[in-house]
């Protein structure tokens, strides 16, 4: 008897772990799939969270003067991989996966970069005309209209840019405007949203949505 008991009692005891361990599996599996899903999704840029008298303009959930990698929860993207470098040591990361809208247009791309010692103190979500999506507005009226949602919420640009610009191997028109502030310790910081057409076109070819630290070396 006592050897029959043995064995009802190892029988239930394995039993009891292939429970724990395939809800342990399942488990790890939602939590996986549940993470992949929200870095998925796109997320409107809440306009309520890019100023604050403490920090400036900023992307939502980023101080200005912290390390890349304390970035990486605000933008729900592991930041590691850097596509380029500047003349002054600056790492630019190109952040396929961070997907934001504005105004309900969805971003193709975005860029955060960071000093030769890791800070950041730029990001910037870029929209163009590659590959729009049936219904999508066109880029002119995204840049229209999301520009007079900027001015009535943070008033009328500080800075504005318009002038032929030579970008990378072609000359190209470019239109930008800067909401600018500093903060009580001394940075400075601007919203900015700008377009960049080929010459004679209409439509612009991308349009940027950002945030800089803009005397990040002071």
């Amino acid at each position: 008897m006592e050897i029959f008991m043995k064995k009802i009692w190892a029988g239930l005891t394995a039993a009891v772990i292939a429970v724990i361990s395939l809800t342990g599996c399942k488990s790890t599996l939602r939590a996986s799939l549940e993470a992949q899903a929200a870095q998925e999704a796109y997320y409107e840029i809440d306009l309520d969270k890019v100023y604050s008298e403490a920090d400036g303009y900023h992307y939502p959930g980023v101080i200005w003067g912290s390390p890349v990698k304390d970035c990486q929860e605000a933008l729900n993207y592991s930041v590691d991989k850097v596509s380029a470098y500047g003349t002054n040591g600056e790492s630019i990361f190109d952040l396929k996966r961070v997907h934001v809208t504005a105004n309900g247009r969805k971003n193709d791309n975005a860029t955060l970069a960071a000093t030769k010692d890791n800070i950041t103190y730029m990001i910037t979500a870029a929209f163009d005309n590659e590959n729009p999506e049936e219904g999508e507005m066109p880029q002119s009226e995204f840049f229209d209209s999301y520009y007079k949602v900027l001015t009535e919420k943070f008033g009328e640009p500080t800075r504005v840019t318009d002038e032929d610009r030579q970008m990378d191997s072609k000359k190209m028109h470019y239109v930008s405007y800067s909401w600018e502030a500093s903060t009580a310790d001394g940075k400075e910081t601007a919203m900015q949203f700008g377009a960049a057409y080929d010459i004679g076109v209409a439509e612009p070819t991308y349009i940027t949505f950002g945030f800089v630290w803009t005397n990040k070396e002071h």
